[in-house]
């Protein structure tokens, strides 16, 4: 085994960034933000849906603004998901091939949950 003269400081020098850690920071930053007035509103009102017939329900979500607003909401939260389980698997799972595999299977999965419930919005608003 041939012996480094660098010390691992010095092998790492002039390696460079990958240059996409500030722009997954700033992404987590902008959900987490937007999430906070998105969420506090969806609580709020379907708080105060609780024990309402379907009737009223559906008239409420038949708003265009409530619709946007949920569609809105329901888009940011998978993003937001998206981006911290990304981060776990890069994180804690050291083997590519399985990295590789767990990344395209949260990608899947997250867009068609994703892609369903926006549907699901879109035609409950629609009538």
């Amino acid at each position: 085994m041939a012996r480094q003269l660098k010390s691992p400081l010095g092998r790492a020098r002039g390696m460079g960034s990958a240059h996409e850690g500030s722009h997954h920071w700033w992404q987590h930053k902008m959900t987490t933000v937007a999430n906070i007035p998105l969420v506090t509103w969806a609580v709020i009102s379907i708080a105060l849906l609780a024990g309402q017939p379907y009737e009223v329900v559906r008239a409420w979500m038949t708003s265009p603004l409530t619709a946007v607003l949920l569609m809105l909401t329901i888009f940011n939260l998978f993003v937001h998901a998206k981006i911290d389980m990304q981060l776990v698997i890069e994180d804690y799972i050291a083997n590519k091939a399985i990295r590789l595999g767990a990344m395209l299977f949260l990608q899947a999965s997250l867009v068609l949950a994703c892609a369903i419930s926006l549907f699901s919005v879109f035609k409950i608003a629609l009538g």
